[in-house]
């Protein structure tokens, strides 16, 4: 006969349990470790870490909500999408929650008939528009919009989701013309420290592929 397993005691082992619930790997595909401001714990987090574990926790948000309720414990999960249809997930107890919905970006021949059949972009302004100048203000959109402390979400070059800062170091747009990501902005990254041996690093990011805090 089955052992039933004693009540979780904390939030860690409640969420953890439920994620491993949904055949998750704690170490591999999740990590569960306390949220800190000003040297105080204020909440726990489920750091998710794989591109197919965010998935599987976005399919089953509600469901990790009510299961991880049951215990007694309170976490929301929420989704975010990115510009190219990656997918996030962000489970804690504490903030809000937010649940985006995927909306595939327009092409560029749908935009182009669509201000076609607008008549507001006339050839004059388009030849009046060159590359440099529209290069240069998406960069200053990417200044604004991601300045220096801005805190993120994102992928480091392992392919592990984890939370950063904007250090301000630089921020830039892909100038080549001829190549697919003409025209995306990036910033610099610091991340935090993960869990393992990873430890701290820094990388340069595309704005379409981070998530805001």
């Amino acid at each position: 006969m089955a052992k039933t397993p004693a009540p979780a005691k904390t939030p860690t082992v409640a969420i953890a349990r439920v994620l491993r619930g949904l055949g998750l790997k704690q170490g591999t595909d999740f990590n569960v470790k306390g949220e800190y401001r000003g040297g105080a714990r204020i909440g726990t987090v489920a750091i998710i870490k794989t591109v197919d574990a965010n998935q599987a926790v976005a399919d089953n948000a509600d469901t990790i909500e009510h299961l991880v309720a049951t215990a007694g414990f309170h976490f929301n999960v929420s989704v975010y999408f990115t510009q190219s249809g990656g997918v996030w997930a962000w489970v804690a107890n504490t903030g809000g929650k937010v649940r985006q919905t995927y909306s595939a970006p327009v092409n560029g021949r749908a935009a182009d008939a669509l201000r076609s059949l607008a008549g507001q972009v006339t050839d004059a302004v388009e030849e009046a528009v060159k590359p440099e100048a529209r290069l240069a203000g998406r960069i200053a959109r990417a200044q604004h919009n991601y300045r220096k402390g801005q805190r993120v979400q994102g992928v480091d070059s392992y392919g592990v989701t984890r939370m950063g800062t904007v250090n301000g170091a630089g921020w830039g747009a892909v100038s080549n013309m001829n190549h697919p990501n003409y025209g995306r902005t990036w910033v610099d990254v610091d991340w935090d420290e993960a869990p393992g041996s990873m430890g701290t690093g820094r990388s340069r990011l595309f704005t379409s592929d981070l998530i805001k805090y």
